[in-house]
Order: C-alpha cells, then structure tokens, then sequence
C-alpha cells in the first residue's frame, strides 16, 4: 500500500527576527573557529613556508593564507551596500558560514571525502540524511557501505579542475558557458584577501526542500527539489529573490 499522500499545506512567510551586529559579535566568531579547526583536522591546512601563515598552496603553487575572522567581517562592513546585502540575505535565511580551500587540487578533497566517509562508517557513524537536522528525537538510519568503493566518482573528473575541462559558475549549460576554469578564477582572485578560497554563507539545512514544502523567509521562497538542472541558474539569474547567490562548487560540496 502506497504511503499516504501529506496534506498540501501552503507556503507562509517564516518571522524570525536577526541582528547583524549580534551574529558578528558572537556567531561569526564561534562558526569561524569551527569551520577553521575542521580543515584543519582534515589535514587541508598548513604553515606556509613563505609568508608562515596557515593556509594552502594552490593548484597554481601560490601560498593563499587562512582568511582571517577579521577579514570576513570588514567584508562585511566594506560599505553601507555591502552591509544592506549581507543584511537581507542573512533575514532571508543565509546564516551559516563555510570557508572552502577552493585552491587544492579537486583529488586531494576527493580522497579527504572517502577517508572520512570510511572513518565514519567504521566508527558506526555513517547515517542517512535527517529529513529534519533540529529534530533530536528523528531515529538516524545507519548506511550500509562498499569499502572498496566508498565514493564513487566520474573518471571524466580527474585532474578536470587542473587541466581546464571543469567549468566553474557557467551560466548557461553550453560551448557558449561563460564560466572560469580553477586556473582564471584563482589569478582573478590573487590580490583578495580571500585568494584560494571560497568564503560564502548558507542557509543552515544543507538539503533543500522537497517540491511544494519550502518556505518563504524574509521575501524569498526556498529553492526545492523537482528542477532540471537548467532550471537552477536560471532562476538565480531571472529572479530577484535569488541575486548575489550562486550554485556550490564541487570543492564547496566534499568540504560541507
């Protein structure tokens, strides 16, 4: 017997109030020290022999140092638009932060993934997703796992971010993408502070919505699930709710 179909129940704007000077007082602090440790503990950071800062060196041999929480902040607060922009998109959900070591060769992240996922599994602690993270009394289901193959990937990706094939922010799937390769967005990027790095906020439930249960929160409807991938861009592009948002990068993915 099919499971029975839930009531249609439709979309309401989500209250919730947010201050910016209290999420920079207080939450950027504890998410910038956590996502630091994290990298670290996964062996993706190092003393830079160079400049001796904590950091990477890229798929272009260039030392990118650690943003700092410093630095994210004053990013924040460069100018009154910028501060308006973080402003609006933090009330409309986007609250959690992640620094992604976007400059290290794709494989290095990949093979950090499948010894992770083999570490958790053996630990007994590779669960399926939770269809609600904040939900404490939701059962978590234990995944089975091939140990030969914990991770699958498509052999057309290897060595793809450093050999140019793989296109990153394409706007349109076609010869005419107008995307960057690793390579261009890395030397567009060498005099940011951010350099090597993609430093950007998310809404704090890593899976979006199921088609027809998301939410609307501060003017903007939540992306759901039901979409071609054409779809997505271009409704990031098209919409005014969805500006100044982009898809995540591989890189972005198997560091979350």
């Amino acid at each position: 017997m099919p499971p029975e179909t839930p009531p249609f129940i439709p979309k309401q704007e989500q209250e919730k109030s947010f201050d910016l000077e209290t999420w920079l007082s207080s939450e950027l602090h504890e998410q910038y020290e956590e996502k630091a440790k994290a990298l670290n503990e996964l062996g993706l950071l190092e003393i830079l022999p160079e400049c001796g800062e904590i950091g990477i060196v890229g798929t272009d041999g260039k030392e990118c140092p650690l943003p700092s929480e410093e630095q994210i902040k004053a990013e924040i607060l460069k100018t009154p638009e910028t501060k308006e922009l973080f402003e609006t998109k933090m009330k409309q959900g986007f609250t959690e932060l992640e620094i992604t070591p976007f400059g290290l060769p794709l494989e290095r992240l990949i093979d950090v993934a499948k010894r992770s996922i083999l570490k958790h599994h053996k630990e007994g602690k590779l669960f399926a997703t939770k269809k609600n993270q904040d939900d404490e009394s939701e059962p978590l289901e234990p995944l089975e796992l091939d140990e030969n193959e914990p991770f699958y990937v498509w052999e057309e990706l290897k060595d793809a971010d450093t050999n140019g094939a793989l296109v990153y922010y394409p706007k349109e799937f076609s010869k005419n993408h107008q995307g960057q390769t690793k390579q261009e967005l890395l030397e567009d990027s060498k005099d940011s502070p951010f350099s090597g790095f993609n430093v950007y906020l998310r809404e704090k439930d890593i899976n979006i919505p199921r088609e027809g249960q998301g939410q609307i929160q501060g003017g903007r409807s939540q992306l759901e699930t039901g979409k071609s991938s054409e779809d997505y861009p271009n409704l990031l592009q098209a919409q005014q709710e969805y500006q100044h948002e982009s898809g995540q990068t591989l890189e972005d993915w198997l560091t979350l």
